[in-house]
């Protein structure tokens, strides 16, 4: 029988943390922080099963090619917080049902995904992860996300990161100068 679970939460600078370090862990991949020069190698994970960065529809005929570089995406959100405290993303983490095949996941977590960046305009980088132990059969899914789109006036419509913000133009911003 499907369990449900879906957990919340944000990352930032506030406790040391930092967005590329985070998605470097959750996607298991190799990234330089370019505001600490640290780099995080998460590249030996074996539990990482599919990653995919989505983006909204209505950036098709922009250049936001940069953006589906998972390294030059997170490296835009902090560059973009001043805060020494600020928070960079938000997370959604989600327990998948173990009654659906790969392909099933796959799709679940893609449409939750697509729904999210059509509706609200943000970016999205997506891992979902296998069972931990052998004798676990909980699979998971973590959403990152990070605001995109700028208002019209140029002007960030909302604070960037937060659920229903339609700004996020200090990123844009960043990625044109």
């Amino acid at each position: 029988m499907a369990v449900y679970f879906l957990y919340m939460k944000t990352f930032g600078r506030g406790n040391g943390g930092s967005a590329p370090s985070a998605i470097a862990y959750r996607s298991g991949e190799r990234i330089k922080d370019e505001r600490t020069g640290r780099t995080y190698d998460h590249s030996g994970r074996q539990d990482v099963v599919h990653k995919e960065i989505v983006l909204p529809q209505k950036f098709n005929d922009s250049d936001m090619g940069w953006a589906k570089d998972r390294a030059a995406l997170w490296n835009a959100a902090e560059a973009m917080e001043p805060r020494k405290n600020a928070r960079v993303a938000r997370e959604v983490l989600i327990a998948l049902p173990a009654e659906m095949n790969d392909a099933q996941r796959l799709d679940l977590v893609r449409g939750f995904a697509r729904d999210l960046v059509e509706r609200y305009g943000f970016a999205i980088d997506f891992a979902i992860h296998a069972p931990l132990q052998f004798y676990d059969r909980a699979r998971r899914a973590q959403l990152s996300r990070r605001a995109l789109a700028c208002g019209a006036s140029g002007a960030c419509a909302g604070a960037c990161g937060t659920l229903g913000c339609a700004g996020g133009c200090r990123i844009a911003a960043a990625r044109l100068a």
